[in-house]
């Protein structure tokens, strides 16, 4: 079938754009044909979507890898001036980072108490303090925010080919 051949009286859509821009949509007085996505294929899709905008580095803030990979650079040319860490160093040993942070913005620990100024910190801005604060209670398990419960093989692959690309060849051995 030609679909050029159709009447102008015939308007295509699909089902989540009449609630996502309105009903205005919907020209007056014209058939409508809307083809309706069971709704996990729809989710699917806009994830696949999403991740295909984010690698391309089309998001609204610009190519994510080459952000970091500037902050980074930038730490090490200006290291006065730009803290940088990453939250895998950060949790892996966070007593040494909270006081280079410290010292970085000028407050650094000191005194004989000093190390136990930097354990008090610690604690009370780890995850199980702030997690019991009841405005971060979720709903949600912390599972559902380890992406290898999220994403599937391919868009793993595909995220660490680009990791690789953008970062590894930089000689920043980060993200995988």
């Amino acid at each position: 079938m030609d679909l050029s051949s159709l009447s102008k009286e015939k308007w295509w859509g699909d089902d989540y754009l009449y609630e996502l821009n309105g009903f205005w949509l919907l020209p007056p007085f014209t058939q409508s044909v809307i083809l309706a996505s069971f709704p996990k294929t729809l989710l699917f899709s806009i994830w696949r979507s999403i991740t295909f905008v984010f690698c391309r580095g089309l998001i609204p803030c610009g190519p994510y890898h080459d952000h970091v990979m500037g902050y980074k650079k930038l730490n090490l040319e200006r290291s006065k001036e730009v803290f940088f860490v990453t939250y895998e160093e950060l949790m892996s040993d966070p007593k040494t980072h909270v006081k280079e942070l410290a010292k970085f913005v000028g407050c650094p620990f000191e005194g004989d108490d000093a190390e136990e100024q930097v354990v008090e910190v610690v604690k009370s801005c780890s995850f199980e303090v702030l997690s019991n604060y009841e405005v971060n209670k979720s709903e949600e398990s912390p599972s559902c925010w380890d992406y290898k419960n999220c994403l599937n093989n391919e868009i793993i692959e595909h995220a660490d080919a680009l990791t690789k690309e953008k970062f590894h060849s930089n000689g920043f051995m980060y993200g995988i």
